[in-house]
């Protein structure tokens, strides 16, 4: 029995030793790729094939969906800062991973904390479960709650977590 060829997303499949199999290599590389011996197998698996084009649209669709709701909470949500304001905050990094090229290396991560003055170039919104409104400050992005009423304060809470961190760290390495 010979399979017909078949149209999808545009290339025609020819079946190869009796099956197809998927012109854009969607399994895992690690194994062998999935084929079909049947049309309609074949024909099921085109409207739900990850690299496809309906994948690919769908995708799109979402993150153009995401866009406009970004679009709209911006919109409707009322900031309480606007793009040319400065703004303060704390910014913590990792100063020193526990991690290094895969391999433990500490037990805890070292972290600093330090007061950062800037400018708001951006509004715009986050997803964390719900639309949260966040501010891009530079490279920074800055939720609205993180936001500190004055330098000084904002200093004075850097320097706050910093202490704290340490001594989480000393208490940390004294119980071991």
């Amino acid at each position: 029995m010979t399979l017909p060829p078949i149209d999808f997303d545009g290339q025609i499949v020819k079946p190869m030793r009796g099956v197809y199999s998927c012109p854009h290599k969607c399994g895992d590389k690690r194994y062998h790729q999935p084929t079909w011996k049947t049309e309609k197998g074949f024909r099921k698996h085109m409207e739900v094939c990850p690299k496809g084009l309906t994948a690919a649209q769908t995708g799109a669709d979402r993150a153009d969906q995401e866009e406009s709701e970004r679009e709209i909470f911006i919109a409707s949500h009322p900031y309480a800062h606007a793009i040319g304001d400065v703004v303060n905050f704390v910014h913590q990094w990792v100063k020193l991973p526990a991690y290094k090229n895969g391999r433990r290396v500490r037990y805890d991560e070292v972290l600093g904390f330090r007061a950062i003055r800037t400018t708001v170039t951006k509004l715009t919104a986050t997803r964390q479960g719900n639309m949260f409104p966040a501010y891009i400050c530079g490279t920074f992005l800055v939720l609205e709650h993180e936001i500190i009423a004055d330098e000084e304060t904002a200093e004075r809470l850097a320097a706050e977590r910093q202490a704290a961190h340490e001594a989480h760290l000393k208490f940390s390495s004294d119980v071991r």
